[in-house]
């Protein structure tokens, strides 16, 4: 007895569906998990990137600015010679220790000017520059230090106040004569007296 199956009888079409129902429902199980993967793994990055609150908005992109876009800023042209001193007061109408600094700056236009304690502390200062690096640089400095530590445009000296050991760090842009120092150092005595 041969068993003769055609293929159009029922019972093989339904075998065959079967099947393709099988493998159907395997590969939608496969994807399904796939996608879950991913979202699980989407959300936990996010959450360690940046949490947010409720309220806060999503945030934006920033367009990227090219370099020459940006605005620099102008550098003063070099002045030949020494600095000319300027008749400027710098006590007179003066509201604290801090204008009168950048009176002395202005009146011997000097890029910039630092008094800092002996253990690297700012003091005062005056006009542009980082006063609180120049102090820790120069404050401790021994006098061969304020030798070594002077150069064309930086000039060091020392002066005692009330006790206390400064050092006076001036930024000019062109060298300064020994005579221009000293008047700056007199100066810087007279506002300290004034103020201190």
């Amino acid at each position: 007895m041969a068993l003769a199956v055609s293929l159009t009888s029922p019972m093989v079409i339904a075998a065959v569906i079967g099947c393709a129902v099988v493998v159907l429902v395997v590969l939608s199980a496969l994807l399904f998990r796939k996608i879950r993967k991913k979202r699980s793994r989407d959300a936990k990055r996010q959450r360690q990137s940046t949490p947010r609150l409720a309220y806060q908005p999503e945030p934006r992109t920033v367009p990227v600015i090219p370099g020459t876009a940006l605005p620099r800023p102008r550098k003063k042209p070099p002045v030949l010679g020494s600095p000319a001193r300027q008749e400027i007061s710098l006590t007179g109408g003066r509201a604290d220790i801090t204008d009168s600094m950048n009176a002395l700056v202005e009146k011997y236009r000097l890029d910039g000017f630092t008094i800092a304690t002996d253990d690297g502390l700012v003091f005062s200062a005056g006009g542009s520059g980082d006063a609180a690096s120049d102090a820790a640089q120069f404050g401790g400095a021994t006098d061969d230090d304020l030798l070594e530590g002077a150069n064309d445009k930086t000039a060091l000296a020392k002066i005692t106040h009330r006790g206390s050991r400064l050092i006076l760090i001036i930024r000019s842009p062109v060298p300064l004569t020994e005579m221009i120092k000293k008047d700056i150092v007199k100066d810087t005595k007279v506002i300290l007296n004034w103020w201190i």
